[in-house]
């Protein structure tokens, strides 16, 4: 399945090694043009506010140190329109907490869910529901 080519994702992510294995992944599936990258939520905002253009998707870890993913998603809110991700965020997590998964399910923000560790196949299915539609617009 051909997908327009992402020309920015924003991975918001403190453990290194996941960084290192996600972006390696994304760029295999040859669908990526820019990744960003920040350690926790705090570092995400400022990333997003100083961007000219809105990331085409987050991938928003829940357990970080400083801020973490739901309060990444508080702040979210008040960011301007424009520097908003403009088709979805994810949530990944290794916690499949029935609460945590609703928390972050019940905001607007939020399109999916993710568990850990997150596979071609996985991102190959999110990729095909929400960016395949676009592809028919065009």
């Amino acid at each position: 399945t051909q997908y327009p080519i992402m020309k920015n994702i924003l991975l918001i992510e403190d453990d290194e090694t996941t960084r290192f294995i996600m972006s390696r992944l994304l760029k295999k599936m040859d669908q990526v043009g820019h990744i960003g990258y920040a350690s926790n939520g705090e570092i995400g905002l400022t990333y997003l506010k100083e961007q000219k253009t809105a990331p085409d998707i987050i991938l928003l870890d829940v357990n970080m140190p400083v801020m973490d993913g739901f309060q990444f998603l508080e702040e979210y809110q008040s960011i301007e329109k424009n520097k908003k991700a403009k088709v979805v965020i994810l949530m990944v997590t290794t916690s499949l907490l029935e609460s945590d998964l609703d928390k972050a399910m019940s905001n607007p923000n939020v399109k999916e869910c993710i568990a850990k560790p997150v596979s071609e196949e996985n991102m190959n299915t999110l990729f095909e529901k929400h960016f395949s539609s676009s592809i028919e617009r065009s």
